[in-house]
């Protein structure tokens, strides 16, 4: 089996998403990167635990938006 072409997704603790291996999409010959994949603004990438006043505000305006 090859497995030059497989892309493994990992996920920090503070929801930072890091790619390794191939980070190709083969068929678009697109390369990705780190920073294109983050699903969460890095203002509140962190333990939701330790939000400030501020980081909680924008937490809450992103999962409105989010839906």
């Amino acid at each position: 089996m090859d497995t030059n072409d497989i892309t493994y997704l990992s996920v920090g603790y503070d929801g930072t998403l890091f790619l390794n291996g191939s980070r190709q999409l083969p068929w678009h010959n697109i390369t990705l990167s780190d920073r294109e994949i983050q699903v969460i603004p890095k203002a509140i990438r962190c333990y939701p635990g330790n939000y400030n006043f501020l980081q909680r505000c924008i937490f809450w305006l992103y999962r409105k938006w989010r839906g």
